[in-house]
């Protein structure tokens, strides 16, 4: 969803519900999964337009902003 063209320029708000729960992710570690995926995104990307000899700006791949809230129905 996050490289959908549909959602081009639009900032998203993920909600990381049971905040409150032990084994729940924190905040911050959903960012860094995130940052690691969009990096993995942009590497592929990258090695897929060296592979065809196309440059990067012919092939630039667009992702939507992303930013994360901590919530808990119990704590707020």
């Amino acid at each position: 969803m996050l490289s959908s063209p549909k959602i081009l320029h639009v900032p998203l708000l993920l909600l990381a519900n049971k905040q409150d729960a032990p084994n729940s992710l924190s905040v911050q570690e959903i960012r860094e999964s995130n940052e690691q995926w969009y990096q993995g995104k942009k590497d592929s990307a990258r090695r897929h337009a060296y592979d065809e000899g196309s440059s990067m700006e012919q092939r630039q791949e667009r992702f939507a902003s992303l930013d994360v809230m901590g919530i808990s129905a119990l704590e707020g």
